[in-house]
């Protein structure tokens, strides 16, 4: 995007106005799409082509389509993934517990955390599959590197690269990895 005015557009690479200045603010495409901010300073989604594809509606900034979702947030303050017709998918299942969201990661699962990050919930991207992990996880540390339909691999990435296989009810059946074998 550039500037001109407090109003924002985007250029192509040849430095073409591709999308006039038009939008309080904007981000980078991510999957076709981008957040853009209108006048009355909503959040929604544009088009290559500057046109909305799903309205402004959203006070607080949106995620990037990292894969197929967004996260967004209600008035309300609570918070829902939302697919790329506009539509949501997930409901935050405690809106009301403090908490950290990490989006899709690139095994395809997303981190809800709260109670400071001891109870975590891992959600697939298909919503099918949910697991609860109630032991700390440091914001940003851990992620599935593997899965089916019975376990997950989760690996810590502080202390010891820790590796866990657990059930889809968040029991640990084995622990391997760290410092000393």
């Amino acid at each position: 995007g550039h500037e001109n005015h407090g109003e924002y557009g985007y250029c192509d690479a040849n430095c073409q106005v591709i999308i006039p200045d038009q939008f309080r603010n904007v981000d980078d495409f991510h999957n076709g799409l981008a957040a853009a901010q209108n006048n009355d300073a909503l959040w929604g989604f544009i088009d290559k082509t500057g046109c909305w594809v799903i309205q402004p509606q959203f006070s607080i900034y949106p995620t990037a389509f990292e894969g197929s979702y967004s996260l967004v947030k209600d008035k309300s303050g609570c918070k829902y993934f939302m697919n790329k017709q506009g539509d949501f998918i997930w409901k935050d299942p405690n809106p009301n517990e403090s908490k950290n969201v990490r989006t899709f990661m690139s095994t395809g699962f997303a981190v809800w955390s709260y109670d400071g990050g001891r109870k975590n919930y891992l959600i697939d991207s298909s919503f099918k599959k949910t697991a609860l992990i109630s032991e700390d996880i440091p914001f940003g540390s851990g992620e599935v590197v593997d899965y089916n339909n019975q376990y997950f691999q989760w690996k810590w990435n502080h202390v010891g690269h820790i590796n866990r296989i657990i059930d889809w009810k968040g029991n640990t059946l084995l622990e391997f990895g760290g410092d000393a074998i």
